[in-house]
């Protein structure tokens, strides 16, 4: 090989060699900054009743979290282990012979120290329930359940408000998610937590997931885009298989913008109350046929129309005609006096009236 071949090749491999060197350092700080870095044990110094603040000393003026100055300097250690520095037995407490900076903690939850310690009266035991040991792979960080015993916050939860005490969602995932309860009215309320709480939405739901009911022009009403969930408070109660009969006596005109009668018969067939189905029972009230009850349904016919026709809906003429024809059996529907306050003009005019009178 020529000396200028030979030159380059030892400074590529040079290369290869410092890049290899800078990668392994860079790969062991980034080790060591996801478990600790001394050798530490919290349950000797409790054990041996030594309070918290003798080492954190600075904890109870901090308002801040992952402030590096809550840590204990070298000095403080040495205070009591001044004996083992003189020996020279760095790896008493330092994993390697040239221990890096303690790496510092991203300031992700607004927490302070100083407002919290007083109201637990200096118990740090209530927040801090388990503290990692040497070896543990435990988390440093103190768990949400924590804080959720004694910090409710439902009305947050319930508008998935979580910046007050979250910086950056992205980075630090809420745990665990059921706390978001998306029951009840949230479909239709979800616009205000959508607005002042975007990151919240964005731990679980993407762009196009907004987009599945929301164009650019206008949202589509949820109720037509999924009408078939009656869990969720849309129009319906939760409880609405068992009152919607009820509510549809009430205000049939509001079904009927969004169901077809044959919605209603495919439920009303399987359970035998329609007449569509092989031995169907009658769905109407007792004393229904009678002209003589109060629930008789040629007075309900007359108030409410549109009620009877949510089921019969084949026309006047295919149903009504059947009973009410001249000469049959239900005789004449018209109220008393009718014929005092009609004349031809209204029976051209009444489509209601042609079906009988053509």
């Amino acid at each position: 090989m020529s000396p200028p071949l030979r030159g380059s090749a030892l400074l590529l491999g040079l290369a290869i060699a410092t890049g290899v060197a800078c990668a392994t350092v860079a790969s062991r700080r980034a080790a060591l900054s996801e478990r600790e870095v001394i050798r530490f044990s919290h349950l000797k110094h409790h054990t041996a009743q030594i309070p918290c603040e003798a080492c954190h000393a600075r904890v109870a003026a901090s308002t801040a979290v992952g402030e590096e100055r809550l840590l204990p300097p070298e000095k403080t250690c040495l205070r009591c282990h001044a004996e083992w520095r003189q020996q020279g037995r760095c790896d008493a407490c330092h994993l390697t012979s040239k221990p890096d900076t303690w790496p510092a903690r991203e300031r992700l939850v607004r927490f302070s120290h100083a407002d919290h310690l007083t109201k637990v009266e200096g118990d740090c035991s209530r927040c801090h329930l388990e503290l990692p040991e040497p070896g543990s792979t435990a988390s440093t960080s103190t768990p949400m359940g924590a804080c959720l015993s004694c910090h409710h916050h439902q009305q947050a939860y319930d508008q998935a408000r979580c910046t007050p005490c979250h910086i950056d969602l992205s980075r630090l995932p809420l745990r665990p998610l059921a706390y978001f309860s998306h029951q009840g009215d949230y479909l239709k309320e979800h616009r205000l937590p959508g607005r002042t709480s975007p990151e919240a939405c964005a731990q679980c739901h993407d762009q196009p997931y907004c987009l599945d009911c929301h164009t650019r022009t206008a949202p589509s009403p949820v109720e037509l885009v999924m009408p078939e969930r009656l869990d969720r408070q849309l129009i319906h109660r939760n409880d609405y298989l068992s009152r919607h009969a009820i509510e549809a006596r009430a205000d049939p005109a509001v079904c009927l913008r969004c169901h077809g009668t044959s919605s209603c018969d495919g439920c009303h067939r399987d359970s035998s109350i329609s007449p569509s189905a092989g031995q169907p029972r009658d769905p109407h009230p007792r004393g229904w046929a009678s002209a003589r009850s109060a629930q008789f349904h040629g007075t309900a016919a007359r108030r409410d129309i549109v009620s009877c026709a949510g089921c019969h809906d084949q026309g006047a003429a295919s149903l009504c005609v059947g009973c009410h024809r001249v000469g049959g059996i239900g005789g004449s529907p018209h109220p008393p006096s009718f014929r005092n306050n009609h004349d031809r003009e209204d029976i051209q005019r009444r489509a209601s009236c042609r079906a009988c009178h053509p």
